[in-house]
């Protein structure tokens, strides 16, 4: 669905330079943002601390970045929140895994719904 001028909304989007983040940029190249009412300009930067550095400074309006350094932004008492993910795998077997500390009373973890 196009949208009008009148209802584009400006966006600015952090994302690294990583195949991880490479929806960014193709959204962006082939007007995927344009065509749902978004003038996104895109900011490249290193990694997601300095992603979410930009955004709790207003430098950046949303971050795309991974998992595993906004937990640990979590744990410190930073308040991000996730809106959706980006890159999700769902074959088996997984190529990604959460860790817990041996002291955790966690012993298992989800095991993704065949088919």
């Amino acid at each position: 669905m196009k949208h009008s001028r009148a209802e584009t909304l400006a966006l600015q989007l952090g994302a690294m330079p990583t195949d991880a983040s490479a929806q960014a940029f193709y959204a962006l190249d082939r007007g995927f943002f344009k065509a749902a009412g978004l003038d996104v300009t895109l900011t490249v930067l290193t990694n997601t601390a300095s992603i979410a550095s930009a955004v709790s400074a207003g430098a950046v309006d949303i971050g795309y970045g991974s998992v595993v350094p906004l937990a640990e932004a979590h744990n410190r008492g930073l308040s991000f929140k996730a809106i959706a993910p980006a890159g999700m795998y769902a074959g088996l077997p997984s190529t990604l895994m959460m860790m817990v500390s041996k002291r955790s009373t966690s012993r298992r973890g989800l095991r993704p719904r065949r088919g």
